[in-house]
């Protein structure tokens, strides 16, 4: 991270960090430790729940003794936390007072450290000793054990003894003039036994003159603590921390203006050190989701807002410009106080970035999508406001208003998590497998916009941008830039994708067919750039004159797309004329009819035989075509079969989505017979599978039918239209008889 450095738990140690006005209570505090009368102690409580700045009060107050009363004081801290069992602590309690007194008293501090260190092996139990502050941990042993035996086993003599030294060291500390002040910070992290251990030290065994104890907890989590040794008594434990503490004190609460402003003030220090471009919109959604009443809930002391502030920078720096600020924000705070609802939205996209239909929203519904978020537990004022801020698609089922789909392409701009293209960002710290970011997308625009980058070299950076990344996502992209793209840059990014989409990924991915493909979105894409140009015609003709047939005709389906489905609107302005488009269409007939001088399309282009054989016949002649395959099916037979499953579509599973080949349906026959005559199939497929295949006597269908190759059960499937349709033309031609019934075949 490289502008937020604080940890969780890290205290401020110097006043002039304070941020939320605890100066002058730590002040008093001070004031009050060290001006006690002469010879007498006080144990002081400060209580405060964790992450309230309880450490940052002591480091306060403890820098105000050193300033002002370096001469007269020596402060002792002491943290339980780090000592293994009671029996540890007690002997590491005296050992810290018996080092730090005994470097800092001017007279008798050497008698006073040994004193305490007898004190303490005399009234602790024999076991751990903290090597810190008796090396070596061999040599204490036998000093223990060889003190043990001088003072005896008998009671009475070890009560003379206890008192004597007890006597000694309090007589040295009464007339040392210096106030001694132990701080004892994180009890709360203690086990019941060592807190109790704790209180016993300060009340009963070290309870000597000129000492001020600083006992700082969460009273209530201690309280609880001490209660588990006397579970028949459920005040014991609060009465107990009354006997010892004589006063009582709370850390102020923060005021909220200042949470907020110290939260806001760092969450801008990130924005800026990460450079994250945020929008005015993007700061409005995030305030009128943080300044509500339940969100100071969850602020609502320094260390919260601290792990928050962490988080959010951890995600910044990971993401950048890749995501909506506030989305990142609202998913952090889901991280950091709602993480149950975090796992449950991070297995819930299907659900949440679902709209649904209008007709599917009643109560049922609402009630359904609330427990599939948010599970069976009613949830919080703020979980709801999150959901609805970063989910608008399913405010619908949370009392809010209902989005269609033609919000998502403005959600997507935003980089929203509520778009599928963008929200598996949010639930893995970065940019997922597949996905790319768009600074690589608006590096490679500008790439390839540079004057000094040649078209061949243009090529090579698109072929390296999608090498990595799915190229689907890219083409999305890049779609949702082309109405603000100049137009050179439409122009070079056209030209790339015309270089390279022949070769993309062409798979049929839904009940669409291909239309969603990289193959077909990038032709989409290229003809829509268009419409940035100022002589889009002369582009397109060299598009159409260059690129690979059947990449050339899915450029023109679409030019005629964007040039002639619209015009009979008012406010259309078709991308090139009519004329323009017919001498497109023209180009692209000469082409193929070229192509299939010394080529087969049904071999090299199986998939386009069907749109290639109808642009060759709308902007070309219809007996090229008929010569042509009489032509290929009299060298080889295999071709004609070969023709026609080019017109069989895909179908689709119902129960598991994957394609199958569907059947030579009526359809298909008629755009074949639209190009040319369907009798010059029947002598290729009769020498090729034999007289049986014109047999059927009803139509084969596939679906029941499986035993048969596909090849042939294309050829049965044609044999029996053309049979069909022949008889069609005859009682057509012949008239039909008053009143007779005609049979009309599925197929048709």
């Amino acid at each position: 991270m490289k502008t937020f450095k604080k940890s969780p738990d890290e205290p401020i140690a110097r006043s002039n960090e304070d941020r939320f006005g605890r100066k002058d209570f730590s002040v008093s505090l001070a004031e009050t430790l060290v001006k006690v009368p002469d010879s007498q102690s006080i144990t002081v409580g400060l209580y405060g729940s964790w992450g309230s700045g309880k450490t940052s009060v002591i480091n306060m107050a403890v820098e105000h003794i050193d300033q002002k009363y370096n001469e007269k004081t020596v402060v002792i801290k002491f943290n339980p936390w780090v000592f293994s069992n009671s029996e540890s602590l007690h002997m590491a309690f005296f050992g810290t007072l018996a080092s730090k007194l005994g470097a800092r008293l001017r007279s008798n501090g050497e008698v006073v450290a040994e004193e305490l260190k007898r004190y303490g092996e005399i009234t602790g139990p024999v076991g751990d000793v903290v090597g810190t502050f008796f090396p070596p941990a061999g040599l204490i042993g036998k000093i223990l054990g060889s003190l043990l035996k001088r003072i005896g086993v008998a009671h009475s003599d070890k009560v003379i003894s206890v008192d004597s030294t007890r006597e000694r060291v309090d007589k040295i500390l009464a007339k040392s003039g210096q106030r001694v002040i132990v701080v004892i910070d994180d009890i709360d992290r203690l086990d019941s036994d060592e807190i109790h251990q704790v209180f016993k030290l300060v009340k009963n065994i070290a309870h000597f003159s000129n000492i001020s104890y600083l006992l700082s907890f969460d009273r209530e989590v201690v309280a609880d603590a001490l209660a588990l040794r006397y579970p028949n008594n459920s005040d014991v434990g609060d009465n107990f921390i009354d006997k010892i503490v004589q006063l009582p004190l709370y850390v102020p609460n923060v005021d909220q203006e200042l949470l907020n402003r110290y939260l806001t003030e760092e969450l801008d220090k990130i924005i800026i050190g990460h450079k994250f471009d945020i929008t005015d919109d993007d700061m409005s959604r995030f305030q009128s989701v943080y300044f509500s009443r339940d969100a100071e809930k969850l602020f609502n002391t320094p260390r919260r807002i601290v792990r928050y502030l962490n988080t959010v920078d951890f995600s910044i720096e990971r993401l950048s410009n890749e995501a909506s600020f506030t989305d990142v924000a609202l998913v952090d705070m889901l991280r950091i106080f709602f993480p149950e609802l975090y796992q449950r939205l991070a297995k819930s996209k299907e659900v949440v970035l679902r709209s649904g239909a209008y007709g599917d929203r009643d109560e049922n519904a609402k009630t359904s999508t609330r427990r599939k978020i948010f599970g069976k537990d009613e949830p919080t004022g703020m979980e709801v406001s999150i959901v609805k801020e970063l989910f608008p698609s399913v405010e619908w089922a949370l009392g809010g208003s209902s989005y269609g789909g033609d919000f998502e392409a403005n959600w997507e701009e935003a980089k929203r998590v509520c778009t599928d293209k963008y929200f598996n960002r949010y639930f893995s710290y970065g940019i997922p497998p597949g996905d790319i970011a768009d600074s690589k997308i608006e590096d490679f625009l500008a790439a390839i916009t540079n004057p000094k980058t040649s078209p061949a070299k243009a090529s090579k950076i698109f072929q390296t941008l999608i090498k990595d990344a799915d190229v689907a996502m890219i083409i999305s992209k890049l779609r949702r830039r082309e109405k603000k793209l100049p137009e050179q840059t439409s122009k070079t990014l056209a030209e790339v994708l015309v270089a390279n989409g022949a070769s993309l990924m062409r798979s049929r991915q839904s009940l669409l067919g291909d239309t969603m493909s990289p193959y077909v979105q990038s032709a989409i894409l290229a003809v829509h750039l268009m419409k940035n140009v100022d002589n889009a015609n002369e582009t397109l003709t060299k598009f159409i004159s260059n690129a690979p047939i059947n990449y050339a005709a899915q450029l023109l389906q679409w030019v005629r797309v964007n040039s002639e489905n619209d015009k009979d609107k008012p406010d259309f302005v078709p991308l090139i004329s009519e004329d323009q488009v017919h001498e497109l269409g023209k180009i692209l007939a000469t082409r193929i009819k070229t192509y299939t001088k010394n080529h087969h399309v049904q071999t090299d282009y199986p998939n386009d035989v069907a749109s290639l054989m109808w642009i060759w016949q709308k902007w070309g002649d219809s007996k090229d075509i008929q010569k042509y395959l009489e032509e290929s099916f009299k060298k080889d037979p295999k071709l004609a079969i070969q023709f026609l499953q080019a017109y069989v579509g895909h179908g689709y599973e119902m129960t598991t989505g994957k394609p199958i080949r569907s059947d030579f349906r009526r359809e298909s026959y008629d755009s074949i017979a639209a190009a040319v005559d369907p009798g010059l199939f029947v002598g290729p497929l009769t020498k090729e599978f034999g007289d049986e295949v014109n047999q059927a006597i009803e139509y084969p269908d596939g679906h029941f039918n499986t035993d048969k190759t596909f090849e042939y059960l294309v050829a049965e499937q044609f044999m029996y239209l053309y049979r069909h349709v022949e008889a069609e033309k005859i009682k057509k031609d012949d008239g039909v008889i008053e009143g007779e019934v005609i049979e009309i075949d599925p197929t048709n």
